[in-house]
C-alpha cells in the first residue's frame, strides 16, 4: 500500500473512533445528579468496606457474593417487655375506645403452681356484741330483798336531797347483804363515811354507808344475809344510810324490801 493510501485509511479509522466516542457520550444525561456515597457504617465498626455508589432512586447494590442485600437495621432495638411470674395474669393493652354496651372481658383468677394449695379467701369473723354492765336490767321483784338492819326508818327517799333511806339502829349491830351479789367497792366517801357497795344482777347496786367497820373486800361474792359491815358511824343515834341504784340512777328501795321481821 502506498503512503497516500495509508494516510487515507488511518484518517477513516480515526473518524470512526471519534463517531463511536461521540455516540457513547450522548447516552449520558447531563442533568442527572451526582452519585451518592453510602457512609452509614460507623467509624469504629472495623475495617471500612468499599464505598458503595448508589444512584438516586435505585435499589442498593447486592453484595459481591451474589446473595440478597441485607435488610436495613433500625436505629434502636425495641425495649424488651418484662416477663410475668408463672401463674400471674398479664394486663392486656387497651385497644382504643370501647363502644357503649360492649361487655368487659373477665379475667380468670391466677392458678396455683403445680403442687401448691390455693389459700382459701379470708372471711371476716362475726364479732359478738359485748353486753354493757351499765345497761339497765330488770328491777328486783317486790319484797325480794331482806332488810340490811333492824330499826326504824327515820329518813325517806325523795330522789333529790335524799337518794336513799336512813334506818336508826343501835351501834355495833351487823349490816347484812340484802341480796346475793359481788362486792364492788369498799372504802370511804365524803358524805357517806365508810361504806360498802354490792353489785347485783341486772345492773342494780346496793349501798351501805355510815359504817364503823367494813367486813368485806372488793371482788368478794356474798350471799343474801351475809354480814358485810358493822353499824356505828358516829351518828346520834346511830343510823345506816341505805340506797339502791340502777345504772347510777337512785331508786326508792322500799318496794324491794320485804317485811322488817325478815331482817336478821
Amino acid at each position: 500500500m502506498n503512503p497516500s493510501s495509508r494516510v487515507m485509511a488511518y484518517g477513516m479509522v480515526c473518524a470512526a473512533v471519534s463517531m463511536a466516542l461521540l455516540s457513547g457520550c450522548s447516552e449520558v444525561s447531563l442533568n442527572q445528579p451526582p452519585p451518592v456515597i453510602d457512609r452509614s457504617v460507623p467509624a469504629n465498626a472495623g475495617p471500612a468496606p468499599a464505598e458503595t455508589v448508589v444512584a438516586p432512586g435505585s435499589a442498593a447494590a447486592a453484595p459481591e457474593g451474589g446473595g440478597a442485600a441485607p435488610a436495613s437495621q433500625p436505629e434502636s432495638e425495641p425495649e424488651a417487655q418484662p416477663l410475668a411470674a408463672p401463674g400471674a395474669v398479664q394486663a392486656q393493652p387497651l385497644q382504643g375506645p370501647v363502644a357503649p354496651g360492649t361487655p368487659t372481658p373477665s379475667v380468670a383468677p391466677p392458678s396455683a403452681a403445680p403442687g401448691m394449695a390455693m389459700a382459701a379467701p379470708v372471711t371476716p369473723a362475726a364479732v359478738a356484741p359485748v353486753p354493757s354492765e351499765k345497761a339497765p336490767g330488770a328491777l328486783p321483784a317486790a319484797g325480794s330483798w331482806i332488810w340490811p338492819v333492824h330499826g326504824d326508818v327515820v329518813g325517806q327517799f325523795d330522789g333529790k336531797t335524799s337518794k336513799g333511806i336512813d334506818i336508826a339502829v343501835a351501834a355495833g349491830e351487823n349490816v347484812v347483804a340484802v341480796a346475793a351479789g359481788t362486792v364492788l367497792y369498799v372504802g370511804s366517801m365524803q358524805g357517806y363515811g365508810r361504806l360498802v357497795i354490792v353489785r347485783h344482777p341486772g345492773g342494780i347496786v346496793s349501798v351501805y354507808a355510815h359504817n364503823r367497820t367494813n367486813l368485806v373486800h372488793e371482788g368478794q361474792a356474798v350471799q343474801q344475809g351475809d354480814p358485810i359491815a358493822i353499824v356505828g358511824g358516829g351518828g346520834a343515834p346511830s343510823t345506816l344510810h341505805f340506797e339502791a341504784r340502777r345504772a347510777g340512777v337512785p331508786l326508792d328501795p322500799m318496794p324491794f324490801l320485804g317485811p322488817m321481821n325478815a331482817a336478821p
